[in-house]
């Protein structure tokens, strides 16, 4: 206990001066300047027919490589059980 009485007594006799004076910026002187860049341009429309093909299309070609990858370990299931 005597310990923290100590660094107690210590610390009452320093007193925080405060933060460090300023200067004054020069003359003349002024914040940058941020420039706005111009509106975008408008999107083109979107052929959502199109879009919703595509997308078909895209389905079943991942549905396709999918069903092929499970059949080639169905296939390396039953000749690796029957070896």
């Amino acid at each position: 206990m005597s310990d923290a009485t100590n660094a107690d007594d210590s610390t009452e006799g320093a007193q925080y001066p405060g933060p460090p004076v300023g200067q004054r910026p020069p003359p003349g002187w002024q914040v940058e300047q941020v420039h706005h860049p111009q509106q975008p341009r408008s999107l083109p429309p979107q052929d959502h027919a199109q879009i919703n093909a595509a997308h078909e299309r895209a389905s079943r070609f991942t549905s396709i490589v999918g069903g092929l990858g499970i059949m080639a370990l169905l296939v390396l299931l039953i000749v690796g059980s029957c070896g």
